[in-house]
Formats: structure tokens, sequence, C-alpha cells
């Protein structure tokens, strides 16, 4: 009893910790905030829905008690102290058509300029488990020891600009890319009962990308088409 007693002390613990972690130190960020903001000069039914969810925004950002329903021991988060940070590309809308009292608590607008080649490199090379990483741990499983240049690095990055200026989707180009250039080796990786090494160069890049733009561009005169 008394170790069940302990465990269920440690829980609770633990718990109250995490809450007030949460409370004063938590981030919540609301991505793709633009997706609930109608186009003011359409006339159509999401727009009484789409102010709807902007409404149901306005207790958590000022404040208010959230039950963790899942959560063993059903806790509750304060909001009152959690930073809320809105995110969206805003290309058919605009920040200023959110409703006026969301725009009221997210008072401070900051605009981002497209990631560059520099900044894709430093994705791939500084972050600690980056796409890269990820699938040369994945392919290790299958006896291929993963080989990047660090000019076919620059190579990758300097693709996810060049087709990001057609349809700008930011760093998650560069997983677009990266599987591209390891798809058939993938498709084929474990068939050897040895270790072998596969090394990307600069040209393997830019050989198994170069369809990648030709797919970006067909689909905008698609979309323009119908536009």
């Amino acid at each position: 009893y008394k170790i069940k007693q302990d465990m269920i002390d440690s829980f609770y613990t633990i718990e109250f910790a995490t809450v007030r972690q949460i409370e004063e130190n938590g981030i919540v960020v609301i991505d793709e905030i633009d997706k609930i903001v109608s186009d003011p000069s359409a006339v159509h039914n999401s727009v009484v829905s789409d102010k709807g969810v902007q409404n149901d925004l306005l207790p958590l950002l000022d404040g208010t008690v959230v039950p963790i329903t899942h959560a063993p021991g059903r806790p509750k988060i304060d909001t009152r102290n959690i930073l809320f940070v809105g995110c969206g590309a805003f290309e058919t809308v605009k920040p200023t058509d959110l409703i006026p009292e969301l725009q009221g608590r997210l008072p401070v607008q900051v605009k981002t300029e497209p990631l560059t080649k520099e900044d894709f490199v430093k994705i791939l090379n500084k972050t600690e488990f980056n796409w890269i990483e990820k699938r040369r741990q994945m392919m290790l499983v299958d006896n291929v020891n993963l080989v990047v240049e660090e000019a076919a690095i620059w190579e990758i990055a300097q693709v996810a600009a060049e087709i990001n200026q057609e349809e700008d989707i930011g760093a998650r180009r560069l997983q677009t890319i990266i599987e591209a250039v390891l798809e058939s080796v993938s498709f084929n990786a474990g068939s050897g009962q040895t270790m072998t090494d596969l090394l990307v160069t600069p040209e393997f890049v830019r050989e198994n990308t170069k369809h990648l733009a030709k797919k970006v561009n067909y689909r905008k005169e698609i979309l323009q088409q119908f536009t």
C-alpha cells in the first residue's frame, strides 16, 4: 500500500510541476490562423462559421481555465500567462480581416521573409535531428550508410529555394526534395546483407529533383485556368 501511495504522490507532484511549467512558460502556436478568416468581399455561409471560430478563441487568449479531459486526474490549466502566437500565409486575406476583438488580443504583427538558400543549409546542418539525419538512421536499418556531401546539401538548398519561388511552402520543401532524392534508393534498400555506402552528390540531387519544378509549374497552370 505504501509503494502504491508513494507512486500516486509522485504522479501528482509531477502533474503539478508540469501544469505550473505550462502556465508560466507555455507557448501555444495557432498555425494557419488565416484559414479561419474569410474574404470580406465574398458572400457565402462560411463567413459566419469562420467568425464563430474566431470568437471561440477569445476566452483562451483572455485567460480561462481549461480542463485536460484525457489526462489522469483531469488537471486544469490557466491560460492567462500563456503566450499565444498566430501564424499564417495570408495570401488571399489580410490580418486586418480578423474580427477586431481577435486583432486586439494579437497586437504584434511580424511579416517574415521567404527562406533563402543559406537558411535551408542551416536547417539541414544545424538542426539536431534534421530530415537528412532521420533518413540516415532509417536507412541504416536496411544496411545502407547514407553519406551526403556538403556540396549536395547546398544543392538541396538551392533546389528548395528555386521551387519555393514558384510555390512557397517554407522549410517543408526540404522534406519533399529529400524524399525525391532518395526515393529509388529507399525502394530498393534492404536487399543486401552487408552494409553499403550511398554517396549523395550535387549531380545526384539535381538529377532526381528535376521533375519537381515541372510538377509545381503544371499545377500552377491548372489553377490559373480556373481562377
